[in-house]
């Protein structure tokens, strides 16, 4: 069945790499399906109360006032992508929540760093059992939507910043 899934990259990897992410994105789900991206990929600088809405379900933890300032002032690389079951293969690609649990070659595992002067692995990436000790979020890198509906409820709610940015532009 075709779907859409939205993504966005998370700083520092939106400024600093999260073109070079979304095209391992684009080479992983080329292995498995063939999808068409929606959106142009573009360096977006989302407004504090649209992040707060996002991460709603975030709000009760330490760390989130900290995730909305960072992520509103460090940008986000943002993308649509359309395909037969591209959620359950975005998923896939970019692997669970904790960096520290995704396979190697899994973009949460690949990208994902631990703070600096901090080894939780031996390749560095961040654990999600280390930042809830520490009361920090995870890096774990990007943001996917993690089902069908909930892709439709994230694309709703950012399409209005998406159409006046120009972020999203359906295909005829």
């Amino acid at each position: 069945m075709t779907e859409k899934s939205f993504v966005f990259v998370k700083p520092p990897h939106s400024a600093n790499n999260g073109a070079s992410i979304l095209a391992h994105l684009e080479d992983l789900l080329t292995e498995v399906t063939h999808f068409s991206r929606l959106s142009q990929v573009k360096l977006a600088f989302p407004p504090v109360e649209l992040l707060e809405c996002h991460y709603a379900h975030c709000r009760q933890y330490d760390f989130f006032n900290k995730m909305v300032h960072d992520i509103n002032v460090g940008g986000v690389v943002v993308a649509i992508y359309e395909g037969t079951d591209v959620v359950r293969d975005i998923v896939l690609a970019t692997g669970k929540t904790d960096p520290l649990s995704c396979e190697r070659w899994q973009i949460r595992r690949k990208y994902s760093r631990a703070p600096e002067g901090i080894a939780y692995s031996p390749d560095g990436c961040d654990s999600a059992d280390a930042s809830a000790r520490e009361k920090r979020y995870v890096d774990n890198v990007i943001h996917r939507s993690g089902s069908p509906a909930e892709a439709l409820k994230e694309i709703e709610l950012w399409l209005e910043f998406m159409l006046v940015n120009g972020i999203y532009q359906p295909i005829k």
